[in-house]
């Protein structure tokens, strides 16, 4: 009895459509201005990122370290690194996302304009 009652609940819930909220969800839409917003805030990330990566180094040049052991010093060399590659990584993270985003509105304004001119040519043929 138990079996036919979940192969019956499995049925009802196979055979249930989606609900019409997250069927007929519309996609984002991307923007030449969207596009350019990002940029700028990515931008603005990156820069943020590569000056206190500077301010970071910079900081940890001039900070001698203490050789109390050998093993305090390889763990600081390894602390001084990770923090550094860190710093590096998101700096280069931003800096790619941001020139993504113009590189994307650009493409987005040329097939604009290309969709434009077949739109032109289309209807010059048509008048022939």
């Amino acid at each position: 009895m138990s079996e036919q009652v979940k192969i019956l609940a499995m049925k009802e819930i196979s055979n249930q459509s989606q609900p019409e909220s997250i069927a007929s969800s519309p996609e984002p839409e991307f923007t030449p201005i969207k596009n350019l917003i990002g940029s700028a805030i990515s931008a603005a990330f990156s820069t943020l990122a590569y000056l206190f990566t500077q301010m970071v180094a910079v900081k940890l040049a001039t900070t001698p370290l203490v050789n109390t052991s050998n093993l305090a010093a390889k763990l600081g060399v390894l602390v001084r690194t990770i923090l550094l590659a860190l710093g590096a990584g998101v700096t280069m993270i931003f800096g790619i996302i941001a020139l993504g985003l113009v590189l994307l509105t650009g493409q987005q304004i040329i097939q604009a304009i290309t969709k434009e001119i077949a739109k032109k040519n289309s209807l010059e043929l048509d008048k022939k």
